[in-house]
């Protein structure tokens, strides 16, 4: 089964070559300046209920799921400071229909470098 670990696939997946501090970021959008220095990562694998056909490694969305309170928050912003991408906290940004990803994007500068 594939590796879906930090090193071997989220940072060469993600990783941008420098982030945007001049970027005026949207509410709820944010860079993660400090990591979790006791972090660990727990196992990650695919759907069995999406079948063979789709994988990871060639799809343009990842969607982590699993029940509360197992570290999907803390996952995502231990990904967004390792690969110097936006962390995106939907408890605190606008209502989706505000801020489409396009949207997000557009309106924080950032639209042309994700592009």
């Amino acid at each position: 089964m594939p590796s879906y670990t930090m090193k071997d696939f989220w940072i060469p997946r993600l990783k941008i070559a420098e982030r945007q501090p001049s970027a005026s970021l949207v509410k709820g959008w944010s860079f993660i300046d400090k990591g979790l220095p006791t972090f660990m990562e727990a196992p990650i694998a695919p759907s069995r209920e999406l079948g063979s056909n789709h994988t990871p490694e060639t799809s343009p969305i990842i969607l982590v799921s699993a029940p509360g309170a197992v570290g999907k928050s803390t996952l995502a912003r231990q990904i967004a400071y390792e690969t110097g991408s936006i962390y995106l906290d939907l408890a605190t940004a606008d209502p989706v229909g505000a801020n489409t990803l396009s949207g997000g994007l557009a309106r924080s500068g950032l639209y042309n470098s994700w592009t």
